[in-house]
């Protein structure tokens, strides 16, 4: 008697007899396609809201060094050799000081901002 090799029909010719496709094909094709449907959706969902996460945390913490740290603001005149320096904290605050300081350099005054007051710290 000879193999299934021999007779010319193998596992995937039971696809082709109607009861057997009908029990092990559609609920496999059902399966896979549950699983397109919902998990993929679900990974891609998720995967997206940890890279979002992450790039938040890393914006979250570049911001607050570079917002929140002392700034060095120096301050030197072109005739005398007076040189002063403030430890601001913030950027903005920084900014706001330099122009100040450079506004009464040129005016003539005492460079240390008055509406600002002594150093935050």
């Amino acid at each position: 008697m000879g193999t299934a090799a021999d007779v010319g029909w193998g596992l995937g010719d039971l696809a082709d007899v109607p009861v057997i496709g009908i029990a092990f094909v559609a609920p496999a094709l059902l399966v896979l396609l549950m699983y397109t449907l919902f998990a993929v959706p679900l990974l891609v969902a998720f995967v997206v809201g940890l890279i979002a996460a992450v790039v938040i945390a890393v914006v979250a913490v570049v911001l607050r060094l570079v917002l929140s740290r002392p700034w060095t603001v120096e301050a030197t005149s072109d005739g005398a050799d007076a040189r002063r320096e403030w430890e601001v904290q913030g950027f903005r605050l920084a900014g706001a000081w330099r122009d100040e300081v450079a506004e009464r350099f040129v005016l003539g005054h005492d460079p240390t901002p008055e509406r600002f007051g002594p150093h935050p710290r």
